[in-house]
């Protein structure tokens, strides 16, 4: 997924963007804060920046995608056939923070957006217009 994730923000979309790996909010809220770096539980924030901002501004988190561990198999339990140990895990994706990003950074003219997305995107249609 993470390859996936940075074709899409490199290679199509052309963002600038970075991943952040933070403490998931299940963690923090146990008193674990920190611990995510010791262990393999974690989240991996990708974040845009957004040059309307400033250069010193915070980032726009526009998806994530989180290793919980045994949390929730322990917490619903949930258990393999052989007794092994089941970890989970999740991602998300922000559409709009997506396209929040997109237009901060690439504007609103599709004639300036990445060759590759507007190879995705096709013709708009008519009667679609920025303001």
């Amino acid at each position: 997924m993470q390859e996936r994730y940075k074709h899409n923000s490199n290679d199509i979309l052309d963002l600038e963007w970075r991943m952040a790996w933070v403490t998931p909010w299940f963690m923090a809220q146990e008193g674990l804060t920190g611990l995510a770096t010791e262990s393999r539980v974690g989240t991996i924030d990708y974040e845009a920046s957004m040059p309307y901002r400033g250069e010193d501004a915070e980032w726009l988190e526009f998806q994530n995608m989180s290793v919980n561990g045994d949390k929730y198999p322990r917490g619903f339990n949930v258990k393999h056939q052989s007794n092994q140990e089941l970890w989970s895990g999740c991602s998300g994706i922000g559409l709009e923070r997506w396209a929040s990003a997109f237009y901060a950074q690439k504007g609103l003219d599709p004639e300036k957006w990445p060759e590759a997305f507007r190879k995705i995107v096709g013709e708009l249609p008519e009667g679609i217009r920025f303001l």
